[in-house]
């Protein structure tokens, strides 16, 4: 039995109980409150029913008792992992414990772990990272290229479900050696680096990216950005969560997020972390959902330890990646980044969803007692990720055989060979980067003034339709009066149409722009118009498309249930967007209309398509990604542009070279994780063996210290 207080125990319950609450609270985070509920039922069942000393009956006589008794018998066992983790420790003489009986205050193994590699040299992992996922980090060698894929392949993301009600309070402090959780001063260290960075000159971004279109990425998400409010009101003193992962979604470390927003700083100072534990040589490929806007603020603000950022990428995760711009998905999407394999970075998403019961439980108890449990619960998915490593390699290698024939059969359908599509994908890519392709800051700067003058004519060609539409039916002198008038206007109008075609000619656009060479005024502004067309079309059906999948995934039983309402509400608020969408796509298409009849007869440019009308056509079609062709050149369109079979062979090629990717990888994660399983199968003999320390560790388990 286990006493539910120190001195004087007046409850005390059995440990068999306790330790089928501990796996019950893993499986489905009932709260202690329910269990006791129902032992009182339980026993009062049974009539056995609690008394006080007036010999009134108790309602909740087990509430408090079972709480305290869970609580610390839940610190013991964690205290007792830990000495038996250090006893089997496949390498000897590994500091990081030592700096826990050393320091006043208790820190987390994350923490020992970075505190004692700091000192050390070594070639090879921490013990800690090793401890956590043997396939990532037991290996023997480093230093592959981005090419090659990295060595390590890591994800973070942020979740600000799990916060926590200001009213809940806070308990008094407690002594946990907790595992995963990093101190609020690293991440605040990090915020301090970013503001005096940005006070000195800036580096300069090579990652490719235009700077418009990463300025757009930006906007577009919440995330990398304190400004962006994600949690709005004084009702949450802790806003969030933080978590780092392993590319096998096995957990590495968290933070506890106090801000509204999520800033990068907390996927910075996690990469920091990371650094610290790694031979010097070791290659990091980093997931995160703003990956492209991470990417270019350590490029240009210089807060990383010496000679890591040079070893570091950032790749944007792969469902979020179709929520960027077409540029920034050729450089940063998994799918398209050559090296990256199949890993897609979603595994802090399905970390999400396996914590997702601890929502409801966590806003509720006190804030240290939040981390804990947040801990222990990592700590326990960790374990059972470990267990079923075998399982995942053999489900990643079934998966890459059923890829690898899918695109297959689509190469050979396309009837084009690998180094063709090869070929064609570089040019495209080189087309697409090219800065002639975004003609948002050059060729709009240069018509600046013209498309001014245009659109002052356009205003004045509405006013004089409405003028003419309001005279009809007047008075005959009115009617002369008012034509003078639209006389004058139309005068005007002329008057700026022809300063604006005068001005364009100074401009000498098609020097510079050979591609528009002969299309005149009037084209190029129509063909800006529907750049920027398109581009609205996309970011509204990219929402579309993300409500049809959480409604498909909750009808499907792979997502959360949304229940009825929230059903009912989020349809009709999707028919309430569908007339937007729908005038979106008409006035693209309308402008692809008068492209095509403004283009000069025998001109070779290629134009842009119109796009369907039906939602559902756009889903999955290749049209809808790419940005208006701005740049093409003299000479017929590319074959990547506008063969369909190229297309889809280079998505094919791109798919088949991914999983060989994949493969290799695959091989050597299982290198590693034979190498790992020996290692710990001999430190558990050693530890069995050395009576030492298996005294030492029963000496040490009843000197809980419970304050």
């Amino acid at each position: 039995f286990f006493p539910s207080s120190p001195d004087p125990p007046t409850y005390a319950f059995s440990i068999k109980l306790l330790d089928f609450y501990y796996h019950l609270w893993f499986q489905s985070a009932d709260s202690a409150m329910a269990a006791a509920a129902a032992l009182h039922g339980f026993h009062a069942d049974l009539g056995y029913v609690l008394t006080n000393s007036k010999g009134q009956m108790v309602d909740e006589g087990y509430r408090r008792p079972l709480q305290y008794a869970i609580q610390w018998y839940d610190i013991l066992r964690s205290q007792l992992d830990n000495k038996a983790a250090a006893a089997a420790e496949p390498r000897a003489g590994d500091p990081s414990h030592a700096a826990a009986a050393a320091g006043s205050v208790p820190l987390s193994r994350a923490e020992e772990s970075a505190a004692a590699a700091n000192h050390s040299s070594s070639t090879r992992c921490s013990e800690y990272l090793v401890s956590c996922c043997g396939m990532c980090f037991n290996d023997t060698h480093y230093g592959r290229s981005v090419e090659e894929g990295c060595d390590i392949h890591v994800g973070g993301d942020a979740n600000f479900s799990q916060r926590h009600n200001f009213v809940a309070g806070d308990s008094p402090p407690f002594k946990y050696h907790g595992v995963y959780q990093l101190s609020p001063e690293r991440v605040a260290a990090m915020e301090e680096r970013l503001e005096a960075a940005g006070k000195r000159p800036s580096g300069r971004y090579k990652g490719g990216v235009p700077d418009e279109d990463l300025d757009a990425c930006a906007d577009s998400h919440t995330a990398g950005s304190s400004a962006k409010e994600k949690v709005k009101g004084d009702r949450f003193d802790d806003k969030g969560v933080f978590a780092l992962i392993c590319r096998h979604g096995i957990p590495l470390c968290f933070m506890n997020i106090t801000d509204a927003g999520e800033g990068q700083k907390y996927m910075l100072a996690a990469v920091e972390w990371l650094s610290e534990q790694l031979p010097k040589r070791a290659t990091v490929a980093a997931y995160y959902d703003v990956g492209c806007i991470t990417d270019r603020t350590r490029q240009l603000y210089d807060v990383l330890p010496d000679g890591f950022s040079d070893r570091l990428i950032f790749v944007t995760s792969a469902m979020h990646s179709y929520a960027h711009q077409w540029t920034c998905q050729i450089v940063y999407s998994p799918r398209m980044k050559k090296g990256m394999g199949l890993t897609d970075g979603e595994g802090v998403e399905r970390l999400w969803s396996a914590l997702r019961m601890l929502i409801p439980k966590l806003r509720a108890v006190s804030r240290r007692r939040r981390l804990v449990l947040l801990d222990r619960q990592l700590q326990r998915l960790g374990r059972r990720m470990r267990q079923n490593l075998g399982k995942w390699v053999r489900r990643r290698r079934k998966a890459i055989v059923e890829k690898a024939q899918k695109a297959t059969t689509q190469l050979l359908k396309s009837g084009h060979p690998r180094q063709y599509l090869r070929s064609q994908w570089e040019e495209q890519r080189s087309a697409e980067l090219s800065i002639r392709s975004h003609p948002k800051n050059r060729l709009r700067k240069s018509l600046e003034a013209v498309l001014t003058l245009q659109d002052q004519a356009d205003a004045i060609q509405d006013s004089i339709k409405g003028a003419e539409a309001t005279i009809t039916g007047s008075s005959r002198q009115a009617s002369a009066a008012a034509g003078l008038c639209i006389r004058k206007l139309k005068s005007s109008q002329a008057a700026l149409l022809s300063e604006a075609q005068a001005l364009y000619a100074t401009l000498h656009i098609d020097r510079e722009f050979e591609e528009i060479r002969g299309m005149g005024l009037e084209f190029t502004a129509v063909l800006l118009q529907a750049h920027e067309a398109k581009r609205t079309c996309r970011m509204l059906l990219q929402r579309r498309f993300q409500e049809w999948r959480t409604l498909d995934s909750a009808h499907g039983g792979k997502g959360l249930p949304v229940g009825t309402s929230i059903h009912t509400r989020t349809v009709a608020a999707m028919k309430k967007r569908t007339p937007a969408i729908q005038r979106a796509l008409k006035t693209y298409n309308d402008l692809c209309g008068r492209l095509n009849t403004l283009r000069p007869v025998g001109s070779m440019f290629p134009l842009p398509q119109p796009l369907s009308t039906d939602l559902k056509h756009l889903k999955d079609n290749d049209q809808l990604l790419q940005d208006v062709y701005i740049a093409g050149g003299e000479g017929p369109a590319p074959p990547w542009l506008v063969d369909e079979t190229v297309r889809s062979g280079i998505r094919a090629m791109l798919s088949l070279d991914r999983c060989a990717e994949e493969s290799l990888r695959l091989d050597r994660e299982t290198r590693n994780l034979v190498r790992w399983h020996q290692e710990e199968s001999l430190a558990v003999v050693r530890a069995c063996d050395d009576v030492a320390s298996m005294t030492c560790t029963l000496r040490h388990a009843p000197a809980l210290t419970i304050l």
